[in-house]
């Protein structure tokens, strides 16, 4: 009995294994040259664009869906070029990654896209002052002006009446920039320069705001700020938070009791993201894959299988372990279902 009973558990999940991989024939496939054996660091630019390709179609259709709440998150380090091309393998510092999300980001809200076409209610909300200032002077022109560039901060105190929270740090830093710059006669503090804030009213709210990199790499304020920012907006306002961590503030990493007020925002506004275009690489037991969903499609794990060619150069084969429904598996179970397979090979 019981060696029937395990022949049909193994029927059921080859049965199982075969017919998620017959779905994933309709499914979006991997951008390219994002698998670890590819060490060529030239093809960030056939990255890049489908990325941010599939990132645009991706968040058309979530917000034609009527998504109010969206995340998107990839390796943004993945999408360089040259030296600057990184693998969760290599070591980056968070400014890099900070200005890979900041050019991306531009780049997406510049498309010909809808979402646009109706002139300056897309706010672009950068974590600080800095990157703000920093893009300000490296994209210039009339294309990159459709969008409302600001930050967290100023977008959450116009929108909210003054209801941001303020990160210790900046607190420390804004006052003794006060003592040294008098704020009435010079707009430099050692946060930035404010005059590159573009102007924003509350009466004419955003429809479309992306938000890039908040709390990642930053406070934690940023992810509660957002909440707080969002909640103000008016009926039919989209939040797009790119290469937030979302799936930190969701699964624990920072303690309830460490972090009070970061925990309620978590589970009372992050767990109602929805995720337009998501790509996480996952490694584990000497496998490597991805979980990967575009906007309109279930989740899917792929497994890379590098492929040694008799000339000894690699390939790489995508091989579709698992898909689901709209609900992310987790980092564990990602692992299991390229194990399962391994072991079904």
């Amino acid at each position: 009995h019981t060696s029937t009973v395990s022949i049909a558990m193994k029927l059921i999940t080859r049965f199982a294994f075969v017919l998620s991989f017959s779905l994933s024939l309709s499914l979006s496939p991997l951008p390219p040259n994002i698998s670890p054996y590819d060490n060529n660091s030239g093809t960030g630019m056939a990255t890049r664009s489908a990325i941010l390709r599939a990132v645009d179609a991706s968040l058309t259709k979530a917000i034609e869906a009527g998504e109010t709440l969206i995340e998107v998150e990839f390796p943004p380090l993945l999408t360089l070029s040259g030296s600057k091309r990184k693998s969760q393998f290599d070591d980056f510092d968070n400014i890099s990654e900070l200005d890979a999300n900041k050019d991306f980001a531009i780049e997406l809200m510049t498309l010909n896209r809808e979402a646009l076409q109706s002139g300056k209610d897309c706010w672009l909300l950068f974590p600080d002052l800095k990157e703000l200032e920093t893009s300000a002077s490296e994209w210039v022109g009339e294309k990159f002006s459709k969008v409302t560039r600001t930050t967290i901060e100023a977008a959450t105190e116009c929108i909210t009446g003054g209801q941001f929270v303020k990160p210790w740090g900046s607190q420390f830093v804004s006052a003794v920039s006060s003592m040294i710059n008098d704020p009435e006669k010079t707009t430099s503090t050692l946060l930035g320069d404010t005059s590159y804030l573009d102007e924003i009213s509350s009466i004419k709210p955003p429809m479309l705001s992306i938000a890039v990199q908040p709390g990642n790499g930053g406070p934690v304020e940023d992810w509660i700020n957002l909440e707080k920012y969002s909640a103000a907006c008016s009926d039919g306002h989209t939040l797009c938070v790119v290469n937030g961590a979302l799936d930190k503030v969701r699964d624990g990493y920072y303690p309830a009791f460490a972090f009070p007020s970061l925990a309620k925002t978590a589970s009372r506004f992050y767990t109602n993201f929805s995720a337009a275009y998501y790509l996480r690489p996952i490694s584990d037991k000497g496998l490597y894959g991805w979980v990967y969903r575009q906007y309109g499609e279930p989740y899917q794990v792929v497994m890379q299988k590098p492929l040694r060619k008799e000339d000894g150069s690699v390939t790489v084969e995508d091989v579709v372990v698992w898909t689901g429904d709209d609900v992310k598996p987790s980092f564990v179970d990602a692992v299991r279902y390229m194990i399962e397979a391994v072991k079904d090979d």
